[in-house]
């Protein structure tokens, strides 16, 4: 295992790392959206059978379903967002793997790049 610049990265490279970054999040992205569309449906399916079953209008709720849905959006995302980058620091990148270097707090001064 030897410490990599970004300086001394090729082309290849480069493309190599894009591609790890992009495809893994284009998973996560595909994936959050396929959830998000499956609980706001059921979300919307059992409050509307709810309100129809109790007689009420959807209009006066319509604003704390909305909170919720967007609630329950916010912690997809972040969650995904978690997902993402434990996937990234696990993962062979091409030639490349991700390390976390910590920075004591005497060499905060000091950087590898």
């Amino acid at each position: 295992m030897s410490i990599c610049f970004p300086e001394s990265l090729t082309r290849k490279d480069w493309i190599t790392l894009m591609w790890g970054f992009f495809w893994r999040n284009l998973c996560i992205g595909l994936v959050v959206l396929g959830l998000g569309v499956a609980l706001g449906f059921i979300l919307g399916l059992v409050i509307g059978i709810f309100l129809v079953a109790a007689g009420q209008e959807l209009e006066p709720y319509k604003f704390l379903i909305q909170c919720l849905a967007g609630m329950i959006g916010l912690i997809l995302g972040f969650s995904s967002y978690y997902v993402y980058i434990r996937w990234l620091l696990r993962s062979q990148i091409g030639p490349f793997r991700l390390n976390l270097i910590r920075i004591e707090a005497g060499e905060a001064g000091s950087t590898l790049c």
